[in-house]
């Protein structure tokens, strides 16, 4: 087979898996640190940062894997593989008995895109949390009533 697609589907695979390490880590954080993330405002910056590098890797590895599986198509579709089949000539003749489905890993893509979504959507709750959403909040206004 022509290409070696397992670099792109290992890094989407390592993205997935240090999301899931980090969100578990961040759970335990925003549960039993609740003190130490309202009091330092090193926290939620740290974390609103990490949010963007995740952002950055879901975005580069679901491109990736979305090439390698267009790659993967092309190369496992029959017509390919009846013409570059050593076997197949005019001794032997091939056909086509079925062909490859590729639906979980077409949705793995776009779960792998979703996941850009929802990790970018959440930068914005982080960043209320941050002290430079809160420095900008203007003061109480006075109610004057006539």
């Amino acid at each position: 087979m022509v290409g070696d697609f397992s670099s792109d589907a290992g890094f989407f695979v390592a993205v997935g898996v240090l999301a899931f390490l980090y969100s578990v880590a961040a759970l335990a954080l925003y549960c039993c640190f609740t003190a130490l993330y309202e009091n330092n405002d090193l926290v939620p910056i740290g974390d609103f940062a990490v949010h963007v590098v995740f952002v950055i890797l879901w975005l580069a590895a679901s491109c990736a894997w979305a090439n390698s599986l267009s790659g993967l198509r092309s190369v496992a579709a029959l017509d390919n593989i009846i013409a570059n089949a050593p076997d197949c000539n005019e001794k032997f003749a091939c056909s086509k008995v079925t062909e490859a489905r590729f639906g979980k890993l077409v949705s793995s893509v776009i779960f792998g895109f979703l996941n850009i979504f929802l990790w970018a959507s959440n930068l914005w709750f982080l960043y209320k949390e941050t002290r430079f959403y809160k420095d900008k909040q203007p003061g109480e206004i006075a109610n004057t009533s006539n």
